[in-house]
């Protein structure tokens, strides 16, 4: 549960101090959620929680278009309909000249 998130928020917690950012932990479901809570409840400040399925347009699930200086996207998109669809999906978060971070094992 939430292995990339173990490693980046210390990091981004380093570089940008306790409150300088926030971190959006997402899922296709809510159901690791609480589990993820408890996990990572020293970031509570920042953390923010959100379901977001990569086929259906982040626009349609709350998310704003260039909402995001960073998208990390760990080991999801070989779970999408189209991997093609997704990316655009995940582009039309970042803002001009973020950073898509993809990570597939």
């Amino acid at each position: 549960l939430g292995g990339t998130t173990s490693a980046l928020l210390p990091v981004l917690s380093e570089c940008f101090g306790e409150h300088g950012f926030s971190y959006y932990y997402s899922d296709m479901s809510a159901t690791f959620f609480p589990e993820a809570r408890g996990k990572f409840a020293k970031y509570s400040g920042v953390l923010r929680f959100a379901v977001l399925d990569l086929d259906v347009d982040p626009r349609f699930q709350g998310f704003a278009s260039a909402q995001f200086d960073l998208v990390v996207a760990a080991n999801v998109l070989h779970l999408t309909r189209s991997t093609r669809r997704a990316c655009r999906h995940l582009a039309r978060l970042l803002r001009p000249r973020g950073h898509l971070v993809v990570k597939e094992i």
